[in-house]
């Protein structure tokens, strides 16, 4: 599984594109985003309006990462034959999902990272660094059922229809969770909805590391639940059809 993990995470990172999207994406939204609330006098204090999208965006790196760098690519191997190359070898399903989940949060860490260090640079975040290494630390451990509703999500569609289906799935949840729009600027009705995912804990987690609050570990078992759930589902669809790879 540790051979087959880093095979997979080496072949990604020689990926120089995917990689670039992966930066690029998350920090440029971020700045947009910063620039949007910076021209608006009611936003309140600029810092605390920088902070708290350094928060959100951070999230949204790490879920989308993740997603990405198992759910089209999944899709792609199936479709290229690679998995039913995997299903002749000793290598086990559960070896192989860890081993996917594994992949998703080295690849969760160069955007999440981006967005930290840019909101520090150019717009002066500040902020202890062990409060850096607890936001890090959350988002990325936050993305493992992400990760897995990108197997999911590989498993499930086509290689033309995957990419299209995760970005449906990752703007939905990332809207209901309060990652694009904070949760108290949404309806009361969808704020409701989004109570039940694990974006909405993720971003409540990360809000309560970075600004020294007191945690509540009930976004943390939330997250904890959702991946067990997650992976169950993804062990369904891999007993129904793994055993021919398609």
């Amino acid at each position: 599984m540790i051979t087959f993990a880093r095979f997979e995470i080496v072949r990604t990172l020689r990926n120089a594109k995917f990689l670039g999207f992966l930066l690029a994406m998350p920090v440029g939204l971020y700045l947009v985003l910063a620039g949007v609330e910076a021209g608006d006098p009611s936003s309140g204090d600029p810092q605390a309006v920088y902070l708290l999208l350094m928060i959100m965006m951070a999230v949204y790196a790490a879920i989308g990462s993740a997603m990405y760098a198992t759910g089209p690519e999944l899709a792609q191997e199936r479709a290229s034959g690679w998995i039913r190359q995997l299903l002749v070898t000793p290598l086990s399903f559960p070896s192989w999902m860890i081993a996917k989940v594994v992949q998703s949060l080295v690849l969760t860490l160069p955007g999440t990272v981006a967005v930290c260090v840019v909101a520090a640079v150019v717009h002066g975040v500040t902020m202890p660094f062990s409060h850096w290494a607890l936001l890090v630390v959350a988002v990325v451990l936050g993305s493992i059922p992400f990760g897995l509703l990108g197997q999911i999500i590989g498993q499930f569609f086509n290689n033309q229809a995957a990419s299209a289906a995760q970005l449906f799935v990752l703007f939905g949840l990332s809207f209901l969770g309060g990652v694009l729009l904070p949760t108290q600027a949404l309806p009361a009705t969808v704020q409701q909805i989004g109570r039940f995912t694990p974006t909405y804990h993720l971003v409540q987690l990360a809000e309560e590391v970075v600004l020294g609050q007191p945690v509540h570990w009930i976004h943390a078992l939330a997250i904890a639940v959702s991946a067990v759930v997650i992976g169950g589902v993804v062990l369904t669809l891999w007993r129904r059809d793994g055993a021919t790879g398609n």
